[in-house]
């Protein structure tokens, strides 16, 4: 993958947090390498879009008016005794 390719992966998936951003951590880290990608940089971009595929249907919906609650489903390995 060449540099240009990555910057727009990586663009897309900067875009792309506005409604996912839980994906902000990992699009931060892939981001600091848009100069000079190496190809573990490139496998984790591949990862971030292979799980964005399988999670096609979750995103983050802003209603204008409406309940004011917030209500968060997380789907994590996390447990706490």
């Amino acid at each position: 993958m060449d540099n240009t390719l990555y910057e727009k992966v990586v663009g897309c998936l900067m875009y792309l947090t506005t409604t996912r951003p839980y994906l902000m951590f990992m699009v931060n880290l892939i981001s600091i390498y848009m100069s000079s990608p190496t190809e573990l940089h490139i496998q984790a971009v591949k990862r971030v879009l292979r799980y964005l595929r399988g999670t096609i249907n979750f995103e983050v919906f802003y209603k204008m008016r409406g309940n004011k609650d917030l209500l968060v489903y997380m789907n994590n390995d996390y447990t706490r005794d």
